[in-house]
């Protein structure tokens, strides 16, 4: 692990995303995919455009020219979620890595205040978003700690509804492991697809919008 200090971390925090390289090989899979060299943030605002205005056709057509693969239905069932199944030692792992992250999250102030002087009223609200999405990377491998790591702090923070995007096999499935970690969350809104198609606000029906990604 790198650590930066004085100047150097200034310039890092300071940073724009524009001004991250991107690596020749991301730039050669854009233009391969598109016909054209973009940029990433090109490619974002392309596929957004698209599926604000086919929503979830615009959805299962991405899935299949990024993935290979097209999912004629983007929602994971409960059935599916509850028959999910791994072996006990990563089961067991799971469950402790809920469990801790949990208890740090539930470590940290969650309330805001409020004081009244004779000038007046100073303070701080804190208030959960109604809605979060959260997008578990899982084609390499299924990155069951970003599902953790993300969602147990916005349900420690108050949020009442979360929904999950994570890339589907070939054959279409989710992985069982990040099913499984839905499951012992208390995650029921599980879908097939992949940033940064993940559901935009204007996506309709079956796919919720979010609040916030």
């Amino acid at each position: 692990m790198q650590v930066l200090e004085g100047a150097a971390a200034r310039a890092a925090l300071t940073r724009s995303f524009n001004e991250i390289p991107v690596p020749d090989a991301v730039l050669a899979r854009i233009e391969a995919t598109f016909g054209e060299p973009l940029s990433p943030e090109q490619v974002v605002e392309r596929i957004l455009a698209d599926v604000r205005a086919r929503g979830d056709e615009a959805l299962r057509d991405w899935t299949s020219r990024l993935d290979g693969t097209r999912p004629e239905v983007l929602a994971v069932s409960d059935a599916e979620i509850a028959a999910a199944q791994v072996d006990g030692e990563l089961h067991g792992a799971i469950q402790l890595a809920v469990a801790r992250v949990r208890s740090f999250y539930e470590q940290q102030p969650a309330h805001g205040f409020l004081n009244h002087t004779a000038e007046g009223a100073l303070g701080q609200l804190v208030r959960p978003l109604s809605r979060v999405g959260v997008y578990v990377p899982g084609g390499l491998a299924p990155l069951i700690s970003t599902l953790i790591h993300t969602a147990v702090p916005a349900q420690v923070a108050g949020v009442r509804d979360i929904v999950v995007t994570t890339p589907p096999a070939r054959d279409g499935t989710v992985h069982p492991a990040i099913l499984v970690a839905a499951r012992e969350l208390g995650i029921s809104q599980v879908f097939r697809a992949t940033a940064p198609r993940v559901l935009p606000p204007w996506t309709r029906s079956p796919a919720p919008a979010t609040c916030s990604w």
